[in-house]
């Protein structure tokens, strides 16, 4: 809509939009956000002021101690939890 002409993968950049005499809007895309990601990304403001990142967000599954994932009631009383208004 803004006019751009977007592609995927020019030469070692994932996304790249021109539009008309202005800079190319480079855009790199990684699972998650590291080192790497943010130097590569200082990298392309040699081609670019205008450079984003983007990366996965959200929370990933941890392993727990036991080796099994997902939430785990720890204590006493089992897993079950009551509700004092409520009773047993």
């Amino acid at each position: 809509k803004q006019g751009h002409v977007v592609k995927g993968e020019i030469e070692d950049r994932d996304v790249v939009a021109v539009r008309s005499d202005e800079d190319p809007v480079v855009v790199e895309l990684k699972e998650q956000l590291n080192l790497a990601l943010l130097m590569q990304a200082l990298d392309r403001m040699t081609v670019s002021r205008a450079v984003y990142i983007a990366f996965r967000a959200g929370l990933r599954r941890r392993r727990c101690a036991r080796g099994t994932s997902g939430p785990r009631s720890h204590g006493r009383g089992g897993g079950r939890r009551r509700h004092p208004a409520r009773g047993p």
